[in-house]
């Protein structure tokens, strides 16, 4: 009965901060440096960020928005109206998108203010990232060049993009099941099709360098947006309340394994093994509800995934502990409950509110046109161009390595 209650207690919000710690352990090297030290003794070469837990997590969250996505539309946007789709649109970025500017212009002053030329460039370059959006589709590393030559300490920001371009995609492929699941095949397909295509090295390592994780999908948007998809999928098949704890248990050791002991795993095996993981663990946890926190835990870990990066950075620039990154972890927590309560709930979140109320009374002319169910074609157009330009990218990359 106890252990009924305690399960039943475990929301999606403390998956998020489960996640949230993963992102950080990808920068900070916490867990994944004591089991590096473990393999090192048994004579295993390399480092264990082959299926680096970031890595994962990213994949985790973009499958909770799909989820959520798919849950928002469901509840609150029945139609297919242009009003709701621009409704939607806007109000799921002025979620994410406000505290990444307050940051950005944080980050900029501090980098004026310290009289430091380079990091000014650096963090302008995050800037570059905000108008490209759809452009991750056909982006060979995820990331236009001239933001990648900047983005050596807040390369947190990389995955706002494809949530640009994945909340106006998400509206059609939820308003027309058939495209959804033409979309998941596909990319299956190109996932299948990267896996016969390797060559036996890449195919069945036990560690790899994380720059070659996301660069061999050649790009960041298949892997992510796979997952965001399976994220929706997920949501269609969480109607049944019957929950299922060994399910739930069985998942999460599956993605503990994937994260710190990954033989056998190649980089796709290991990529499908955690969206699949996810995408489960996900529907059961929703099962549960929301807590009261659950509004505070989404704006705690979406303020350390901004600032975690760069907090470590300025640190190991200005002060020489060899204790640091605990140091920087324990900022990073309290700037996150600050910024969460202080700026993304006092401050920003009333303001939202404003923002969305004047968007729902200037949109009321638009809400007699709807989009027919063939307006899905378009996000299934762009799905389907894309993964060709992977497929076939691929297969060119693969042929000049040989």
């Amino acid at each position: 009965m106890q252990c009924n209650r305690l399960y039943q207690k475990v929301t999606l919000g403390w998956l998020r901060i489960a996640l949230a710690m993963m992102v950080i352990d990808l920068h900070y090297h916490f867990f994944s440096h004591i089991f590096d030290t473990v393999y090192k003794r048994f004579d295993f070469t390399g480092k264990i960020v082959f299926a680096s837990d970031g890595c994962l997590a990213v994949r985790g969250f973009f499958v909770i928005s799909g989820f959520l996505v798919s849950h928002i539309l469901e509840k609150r946007y029945p139609s297919n109206s242009v009003h709701d789709f621009v409704h939607f649109t806007i109000s799921r970025y002025l979620r994410i998108y406000p505290l990444f500017l307050i940051m950005f212009l944080v980050f900029l002053i501090t980098s004026v203010t310290l009289h430091n030329f380079q990091d000014f460039l650096r963090t302008l370059g995050v800037a570059t990232l905000l108008p490209y959006g759809i452009y991750d589709f056909f982006s060979k590393l995820g990331r236009p060049i001239w933001a990648t030559m900047h983005l050596s300490f807040w390369g947190a920001p990389w995955t706002l993009p494809l949530d640009f371009a994945f909340y106006p995609l998400g509206f059609f492929l939820h308003k027309n099941k058939k495209a959804l699941y033409v979309a998941f095949f596909m990319l299956i397909v190109y996932f299948c099709i990267a896996w016969a295509v390797s060559s036996p090295p890449e195919k069945h390592l036990f560690f790899s360098d994380h720059t070659w994780w996301n660069g061999f999908f050649f790009s960041t948007a298949p892997p992510n947006l796979l997952a965001f998809i399976s994220g929706m999928i997920s949501y269609n098949y969480s109607s049944n309340k019957k929950s299922h704890p060994w399910l739930l248990i069985l998942s999460s050791i599956v993605v503990f394994y994937i994260s710190y002991t990954p033989f056998g795993l190649s980089v796709f095996a290991a990529d499908m093994l955690a969206i699949i993981s996810f995408s489960i663990i996900v529907s059961e946890l929703a099962k549960n509800g929301q807590n009261r926190f659950e509004s505070f835990m989404g704006n705690f870990t979406f303020s350390i995934y901004l600032t975690h990066q760069y907090v470590l950075y300025m640190l190991q620039r200005n002060l020489t502990l060899s204790n640091i990154k605990i140091i920087a972890f324990l900022i990073d927590i309290i700037l996150g409950i600050l910024i969460a309560i202080f700026i993304e709930e006092r401050l920003i979140e009333k303001r939202r509110r404003s923002w969305i109320s004047r968007i729902k009374k200037q949109g009321t002319i638009l809400s007699g046109i709807e989009f027919k169910p063939a307006y899905a074609n378009i996000a299934l157009a762009l799905i389907a161009c894309s993964t060709i330009y992977y497929t076939a990218s691929l297969l060119l990359t693969i042929n000049l390595w040989k």
